[in-house]
């Protein structure tokens, strides 16, 4: 499943994992901090945006994401930048995923 938002990001789930791709021209790794804590990620931009430009950036500031059910896998949480783009990828732990039942 995908969802498209004006906010300039988007999400994306399957039964591995849920990605979230965030617009961020002009910015670097370095001016951006993630976490996540408690089934909560935390996107932080570090630069001051421009207030006419702000309607660009999928993060002003800082914003939260809750959405995500109590599957996500912690430990293997990755992150990347890449032409204005931050994708960030948080695997569902394996105890979560959909099994194949095969029927006898």
């Amino acid at each position: 499943m995908s969802i498209i938002n004006d906010l300039n990001w988007t999400t994306f789930e399957d039964n591995n994992e849920y990605k979230l791709d965030i617009v961020m021209p002009g910015l670097k790794k370095e001016d951006i901090d993630l976490t996540f804590k408690d089934d909560i990620l935390s996107v932080k931009c570090n630069k001051e945006i421009p207030k006419k430009a702000q309607g660009f950036y999928g993060v002003k500031s800082e914003q939260f994401f809750r959405n995500f059910p109590l599957t996500v896998d912690a430990d293997k949480i990755t992150a990347e930048m890449e032409d204005g783009i931050l994708s960030i990828i948080l695997p569902k732990r394996e105890a979560d995923k959909p099994k194949q039942i095969n029927i006898t």
